[in-house]
């Protein structure tokens, strides 16, 4: 499969599983998670494990992979757990197995697929949900308070802790799949945003199940490049020994076409209500009287049900008064249906999925009521059906309900009167539709006080009541305000004094009001969507006009007076046509007759309503007002909450695009990115935390806006800015691959923008090119990073002129993708050239000191050792005389340690280990140990000791610069379950102090481990690799005769390697004509041959590092053992 193709949900086979037989013995499917990709997930570093390696631990197996669009973001299918079951059934329906959950609710129709399932395998599967979303990290709430909104809330709500929908899921499938083995994998790394669990183990692990530990966290569970990584292996052996039990029990053959006989009785699967009645509900006696009364009244004479009503406006409580009405009477669970009224794809959905048909079933809908109408008939006890939150967006599924069912109940809530009195009339004196209005004082009390949950003592008290009272005036009575108003009071743990105190001032009113929990999230829906309706009549009127009453929305942060006035009936009042060619003016609050007010309007929406009067003022001063109120919202006390509200406002308009005009879009994004802008460049100091957090809480709302389908996207500069910003964060945080997505995205926004002449030349298009390449490198995407820094340096010299600082700095990432091939002469070129051009002006010493500190690493890799120590002593002398650094700089520290390390290759031991040590007593006093600086120089100083005999040290070094806050870890996964390429490094130092104690096993796993790492990110012929391959064979040749045989044929490779790049007197070639001699001088019958090479070894060492180097001593010793030992047959 080729990932960049355009995503193909449904099944895919990855492996045909016919590779010792005509047909597979067994099918395993895989299914992606929420919001994954149905290929990718699987992947790490090129690697789909399913595809790669699982195929050649089961041959005999077919296996594919099922995904469904499951993202949340953008214009994205609505799917709850029953659809995506479905969806999967019907992906399986050809394919020999069906899907587990949708199976199992219908025993008798897929017996046989329940009875063919042998085994489940689970991978951090929430079996009771999650509470991942309430860590306590500031930036995690950024993107749960995002989330919640922005994502696919039915799947989100099935998630959560102690989910209903996931108990009921548990239920109804493992007691149908008692007979499967059942293996349940949890993760044991916490998150490293979150710091904690994602699925903990009590959530991910079922009770009848095997429960097995991965060593990684959450993400890294599914994503697998090696056979030889632990995880894999685990997982691998489990899917084997389900295997063995299904080859035991092989039910295929067997035609699944043949099982699905016609006349099966339609069953019950859903449609059952998804809230529940609030335990504080109260008062609503009157109300539930009329509804019981209306229904209890004469069966229609044409025998249709009977159709009640409550209408009332948003915030009223109508859901609730249904819920109460369904405990009042008594009903059972399978005798009431519950429909979604939104619109009509949200009713039909919701009524077919009471049987779960399919949605693409023409007659879903048809079989449906006859279903009900067949049940009223057969004297079965009457049902109720219950149409929540009815809309004229779904007034046409009216010609769907039963009509030939005398014993059915239909009960509508509503906030439209008309579609309120559509359906329902006044029969014998009995009210059928049931107005709903605000409650009476004593039940707003009830409620109002059982909410806070006071304790007895208090809540009794007659203060307390009158400062109740007093609290439900200002509320207006609304149950939706007492309700937010009891929660903010229970969150701040606030006296009803405080309360009363803030509610009496406009701000804490609204501050109030705006407060978010659950339960209000779950019943009141997000902003656009309301506006749909509400609106719909004035956006095709006049854009503007549906402009104003957005601005209005976004000023009232709230939202409970916009929820409000949405019920209101806008008009329009004719003016004279003789004064102006307009046909009529808009009156924002003018209401039917009739009608109380519920709520005082907004003084902000009353200074916008002014400022929509004054003719002089144009559009641009509205943006410019709803600019510096987002902002003031935004950038509040706590950026967190302020920042997350607002861009949830913003985006979830975007995304729903209600009533978007073409020419507006661009204007709502623009304010976005303007947002996001003067948060992310709010002048503060780069090292401190709130700049940090500021960064990190930006990221997920400039990732969404960047998936965002704007026409002219390139018009906002701002935009591409912060995608650059972003860009820098994730490279920052070693996400090269996502720096690459943000930097993609500015350098084509920038690109279009010089285009049209949008950006004065082409500098900030050059930045982010030059990143780009930065990220490119990281990845080691080396063609794409020199694609890049060549067009930069093409620009920049154009632009800035060829010695200009800017232009310099490219040839310094050219140079040091160059070091990364291998290219030391083009690395040295290019860093000439910059040293040239920057002369020894003091202005310029501190760049100077940077490209210096460059050359001297290339000299080291052309093994002239003294030039490149010469070059970093006069770098660590500049950088004495810079002001700007100290010697915790990370600069001062990273060219100390290359001079330890030049210090340490001309066999000065002694003062290469002083400067190593002095080194790391600085980055423990500045950085943790934890830190990458530490580690790295505590590798380096592993590395001293190594020669310098010091093995034991050395091993306790190395292990410390792996993992400096563990003990008893296993290195290898340790290494291989990173990225980070100073680990493998360090691994590689720790293979070479097995190796010198003779720990010869753990020395090749992790020499392996480091060769193959490199191999996969390396040109075939880098030195690094054959450097690996020849500490390798190293130790091939000291693990006895069946090892030692396969190190002849890799040191002639690598010797011929080293000689043809690097020359036959380089350090390194000297080294692998050491390694050489030395082994076949332990060979029988090389007696010679080992003391010519042995002997060439030496020569060579005299006249590169001169007759007194270690290594030299070394070669001599070597020689002077040939003597000892005479024809060397050992």
């Amino acid at each position: 499969m080729d990932p960049s193709a355009e995503i193909d949900y449904g099944m895919t086979i990855l492996a045909e599983g016919t590779g010792a037989h005509s047909e597979p013995l067994v099918d395993i499917v895989a299914v992606q998670g929420l919001g994954s990709h149905p290929y990718w997930t699987w992947m790490r570093n090129g690697v789909n494990w399913l595809q790669d390696l699982l195929p050649q631990a089961l041959p005999d197996a077919r296996i594919s992979a099922w995904g469904c669009n499951t993202h949340y973001v953008g214009r994205v299918p609505q799917y709850n757990m029953y659809q995506c079951g479905s969806s999967l059934l019907r992906s399986l329906d050809i394919h020999r197995s069906q899907t587990l959950v949708t199976a199992a609710l219908d025993p008798d129709k897929y017996s046989l697929i329940c009875d063919s399932v042998v085994g489940i395998v689970y991978l951090g599967t929430p079996h009771t949900g999650t509470t991942a979303a309430t860590a306590a990290n500031k930036i995690l709430k950024i993107v749960k308070s995002m989330d919640l909104i922005l994502i696919n809330m039915s799947i989100i709500q099935e998630l959560e802790k102690e989910s209903s929908t996931l108990f009921e899921l548990q239920s109804n499938m493992h007691v149908r799949y008692k007979h499967c083995k059942v293996v349940c994998f949890y993760e044991t790394v916490p998150d490293s945003k979150t710091k904690a669990m994602i699925v903990p183990q009590e959530s991910a692990c079922l009770t009848d199940s095997d429960g097995c530990a991965l060593e990684t966290d959450h993400t890294g569970m599914n994503k697998f490049d090696s056979v030889h990584d632990a995880n894999f292996v685990k997982i691998s052996e489990a899917i084997k020994d389900l295997f063995q039990l299904a080859k035991e029990s092989d039910f295929r053959g067997v035609s699944l076409s043949g099982l699905r006989g016609e006349g099966q009785p339609l069953q019950r699967k859903g449609g059952y209500p998804r809230r529940t009645l609030s335990k504080y509900f109260s008062g609503r006696d009157k109300e539930l009287g009329l509804i019981d009364a209306a229904f209890k009244g004469e069966n229609e004479e044409d025998g249709s049900p009977t159709i009640v009503a409550i209408r009332g406006m948003h915030g009223m409580g109508k859901t609730q008064v249904a819920l109460a009405y369904i405990r009042l009477s008594r009903r059972k669970r399978d005798d009431v249906i519950w429909v979604d009224g939104d619109n009509f794809e949200s009713a039909r959905a919701s009524f077919i999925g009471t049987l779960g048909l399919s949605s693409s079933d023409p007659d879903a809908l048809s079989k449906t009521r006859r279903w009900l109408e067949e049940r009223a008939e057969s004297g079965g006890k009457g049902w109720l059906l219950v149409l929540d939150n009815f809309t004229s967006h779904a007034a046409s599924f009216f010609e769907h309900l039963p009509t030939e069912a005398p014993a059915g109940r239909i009960l509508i809530t509503t906030n439209e009167e008309d579609l309120a009195n559509l359906k329902t009339t006044e029969t014998g004196g009995r009210q059928r539709c049931i107005p709903l209005e605000k409650m009476e004082e004593s039940d707003s009390l009830h409620l109002f006080l059982k909410s806070c949950a006071l304790p007895p003592t208090i809540e009794t008290k007659k203060e307390t009541k009158e400062l109740a009272r007093q609290i439900l005036q200002l509320l207006g009575n609304l149950p939706i305000a007492i309700a937010q108003a009891a929660s903010y009071q229970k969150r701040d743990g606030r006296h009803l004094e405080g309360l009363l105190e803030v509610l009496s001032n406009k701000d804490g009113k609204m501050k109030v009001l705006g407060h978010r929990y659950s339960d209000i999230d779950t019943s009141i829906r997000p902003l656009a969507r309301l506006f749909n309706v509400a609106f719909s009549e004035l956006e095709e009127s006049y854009h503007d006009r549906a402009d104003l009453l957005r601005l209005l929305s976004f000023l009232c942060p709230d939202n409970i007076p916009i929820r409000l006035f949405s019920s209101f009936k806008y008009e329009e009042k004719a003016t004279q046509s003789v004064t102006t060619r307009k046909k009529s003016t808009w009156s924002c609050f003018r209401r039917q007759k009739g009608a109380a007010p519920a709520f005082q309007k907004p003084p902000l929406c009353r200074n916008l309503r002014n400022l929509l009067g004054d003719k002089t003022r144009r559009q641009e001063e509205l943006y410019q007002l709803k600019k510096a109120s987002l902002l003031e919202q935004a950038l509040d006390v706590d950026h967190t909450t302020g920042l997350s509200y607002t861009m949830h406002d913003l985006i979830c308009f975007l995304i729903q695009s209600l009533g978007v005009a073409p020419d507006t879009e661009l204007t709502w994004f623009t304010l976005a990115s303007d947002i996001i802008y003067a948060v992310m460049t709010e002048e503060l100091d780069p090292e401190s935390e709130q700049y940090m957090l500021n960064q990190a809480m930006c990221i997920p709302h400039i990732t969404v806006l960047a998936r965002l389908d704007v026409l002219e996207r390139y018009r906002v500069l701002q935009f591409a800015y912060i995608c650059h910003l972003a860009g820098d964060y994730f490279y920052d945080t070693y996400e090269a691959a996502e720096a690459v997505n943000m930097y993609n995205i500015a350098v084509s926004d920038r690109e279009r923008a010089c285009e049209e002449g949008l950006e004065p030349d082409e500098y900030n298009l050059l930045l982010s090119l030059e990143s780009l390449g930065n990220a490119e490198h990281e990845l080691d995407n080396y063609e794409a990073a020199q694609k890049s820094y060549d067009r930069v340096l093409t620009g920049m010299t154009a632009i800035m002129g060829p010695d200009a600082h800017a232009t310099l700095r490219v040839r310094t990432n050219i140079a040091m993708l160059a070091v990364s091939q291998a290219l030391y002469a083009v690395a040295g070129e290019q860093y000439n050239i910059v040293i040239q051009s920057m002369g020894n002006a003091t202005e310029n010493e501190t760049e100077l000191s940077y490209a210096k500190e460059g050359l001297a690493v290339v000299y080291r890799m052309q093994g002239l050792h003294v030039k490149s120590a010469e070059y970093l002593e006069q770098v660590c002398d500049m950088q004495k005389r810079d002001q700007s650094l100290n010697e915790y700089h990370p600069k001062v520290i990273q060219s100390q340690q290359n001079l330890a390390i030049a210090y340490f290759d001309l066999g000065r031991y002694t003062e290469a280990e002083s400067l190593l040590v002095s080194i790391l007593e600085r980055c423990r006093e500045k950085y943790d140990d934890t830190h990458e600086i530490t580690r790295t120089v505590a590798m380096n100083l592993a590395m001293v000791w190594v020669d310098q005999g010091r093995l034991e040290d050395a091993e306790g070094m190395a292990l410390r610069a792996i993992d400096p806050a563990t003990t008893g870890f296993d290195p290898v996964k340790e290494c291989t379950r990173s990225n980070r390429p100073y680990l493998i490094d360090a691994l590689e130092i720790l293979a070479r102090t097995h190796e010198g104690l003779h720990k010869n096993a753990e020395a090749e796993a992790e020499y392996s481990v480091v060769l193959q790492s490199r191999e996969s990110v390396l040109r075939p012929d880098h030195p690094l690799i054959f450097r690996t391959k020849d500490s390798l064979t190293r130790v091939y040749g000291d693990s006895g005769p069946e090892s030692a045989s396969r190190a002849f044929a890799v040191f002639e490779e690598v010797l011929e390697k080293h000689t043809k790049k690097l020359g036959r007197e380089h350090p390194k070639t000297l080294l692998t004509l050491q390694n050489y001699g030395s082994f076949l001088a332990r060979q029988r019958g090389y007696g010679e041959k080992a003391r010519l090479v042995l002997e060439e070894a030496f020569e060579g060492r005299k006249r590169a590092l001169g007759p007194e180097h270690p290594l030299t001593l070394a070669s001599k010793a070597s020689l002077a053992g040939m003597d000892v030992v005479g024809n060397g047959d050992v």
